[in-house]
């Protein structure tokens, strides 16, 4: 059997990658950084062993985004046709979701801008844990307390 893999990605011009084994507390393989032509080329020798992507929504924030070249939404569209080809799920999450994912986590957040590999790998836990296959910190400590 093939071992299967969620993706979550912060998307932008530097994206977030993290690769999750699709399975209970599923562990993180992949944690980098890559551009839209590396991901390209990335995503052609992961992508069979695909079952999920997870992306974080990217919003054109007025005023914002200057000297864009649109990476965020270029990448958006690679992973909807990954998806899409794959016949996989593809799922939107808003950007706060992360914040949510460090608590389960027990992960501290920075001030200020979020590392883009923190941020992949925070979106990738938020939706492990909606799927049943994330066991937070609380959880564990509860188990850990009682089994002591």
């Amino acid at each position: 059997m093939v071992n299967k893999l969620i993706l979550a990605v912060d998307p932008g011009k530097r994206n977030g990658i993290a690769l999750f084994r699709d399975e209970l507390d599923g562990e993180l393989v992949v944690n980098m950084v890559m551009s839209v032509d590396e991901l390209i080329t990335w995503l052609n020798t992961v992508e069979n062993g695909l079952s999920a992507i997870v992306y974080e929504d990217f919003i054109i924030a007025p005023g914002k985004n200057h000297g864009s070249k649109g990476e965020a939404m270029q990448t958006i569209g690679i992973l909807k046709m990954a998806a899409n080809r794959l016949r996989i799920p593809i799922t939107k999450q808003r950007p706060e979701n992360r914040l949510t994912g460090a608590k389960w986590a027990g992960e501290k957040v920075p001030k200020g801008h979020m590392p883009d590999i923190q941020s992949a790998r925070l979106h990738g836990i938020f939706y492990m844990r909606r799927q049943g296959k994330f066991t937070t910190v609380l959880e564990r400590e509860k188990h850990v307390s009682k089994s002591g």
